[in-house]
């Protein structure tokens, strides 16, 4: 009982954390990176008589300044703990993939889910994308729930594991890890466990 009281605590931790993340990101960092590719548009503009390689320089600032402002926005939401309310399922486990090595499919078109299932989801797909980075990770959407398939190196440490498990259970599904020779595999489906 009080390691449960323990993981719900966490997990609002994580939670608050991960609002507060997502709050800076879109309402502080990316207003400044706007503004910023506003005044670069100014100076370029005023700029029409400069010579080549500035013009050059300028471009590879306009560059950078819109692969950030792309970065900013995708952490945005993926800092964002209510993302599948915010994009609904298929559109945020997409940005909570997007810079990673992982393939999202949906062999039987979009499923649908409560929004407290939808949430679980993604939490678990994102920690588990962050647990292993850069891994080639097959995620499979499914009407019952989700199959994350990862190398047979990717372990979920214990006590990541037991706090998904809690929170899964709290939004009524199962999460379970086999681990074999061939392949890690998290699942993630509707229903209680007997």
């Amino acid at each position: 009982m009080h390691a449960a009281g323990a993981a719900e605590g966490q997990q609002a931790l994580r939670r608050a954390e991960r609002q507060r993340v997502s709050r800076i990101l879109h309402d502080e960092v990316g207003p400044s990176l706007c503004s910023a590719g506003l005044m670069l548009g100014l100076v370029e503009s005023a700029g029409a008589g400069l010579d080549a390689e500035s013009r050059s320089l300028l471009e590879s600032i306009r560059g950078a300044l819109e692969s950030t402002v792309d970065s900013v926005r995708r952490l945005s939401y993926q800092s964002d703990p209510d993302i599948a309310a915010r994009c609904g399922l298929e559109s945020a486990l997409q940005l909570l993939a997007a810079g990673e090595n992982a393939t999202i499919v949906f062999p039987s078109g979009p499923a649908a889910f409560p929004a407290a299932q939808a949430e679980v989801i993604c939490l678990t797909v994102g920690d588990l994308l962050h647990t292993w980075p850069g891994r080639a990770l097959r995620l499979e959407v499914t009407p019952s729930g989700v199959l994350l398939t990862a190398p047979p190196d990717c372990r979920v440490p214990a006590p990541s594991g037991l706090a998904l498990a809690q929170t899964a259970a709290g939004a009524g599904m199962v999460f379970a890890v086999s681990e074999s020779a061939e392949a890690t595999t998290v699942s993630l489906t509707a229903g209680r466990a007997n």
